[in-house]
């Protein structure tokens, strides 16, 4: 349905005097960053545009594994401070805020059950093996349902 067809009750509602941040994403587009979480996992990412990341992931739970062009939506919070979220076929959601100008990344992500229990199963170029993760993770999904 489109925008103009919408039902009047779920059509977005915005406050005119609220000031929401100017949409430059200057501070990521472009940049390549190496970082290493607390644990000691490192990743690789690169802010290929506002819509597209690739990463590298290379110590950790499922270290060996990358994804080029996935999708994202990357949100300005305020000068220099970008949140980038993203869904993966496996069903991971990971949710991240930057300020690369202050040096600093807080990331959030949740695995599934089914990753956790064979990690493995996910090191590779997950471009070329999307299908079969996507069939991993509705057996997964099958079996849960089971118990």
């Amino acid at each position: 349905m489109a925008a103009a067809e919408m039902p009047e009750a779920k059509k977005a509602k915005t406050d005119p005097s609220v000031k929401y941040p100017e949409q430059d994403l200057s501070e990521v587009l472009g940049k390549h960053i190496i970082y290493t979480y607390e644990n000691g996992w490192q990743y690789e990412i690169y802010f290929k545009s506002a819509d597209m990341i690739h990463y590298r992931i290379h110590s950790g739970l499922v270290a060996g594994r990358w994804v080029t062009n996935r999708e994202v939506c990357m949100t300005a919070l305020g000068k220099g401070l970008v949140r980038i979220n993203w869904q993966e076929p496996v069903g991971n959601i990971v949710t991240m805020v930057t300020s690369l100008e202050d040096r600093w990344l807080h990331s959030y992500f949740l695995m599934p059950k089914w990753i956790t229990e064979d990690p493995m199963a996910t090191v590779c170029h997950e471009d070329e093996h999307v299908e079969e993760m996507l069939k991993r993770r509705e057996q997964a999904f099958q079996k849960s349902e089971s118990v």
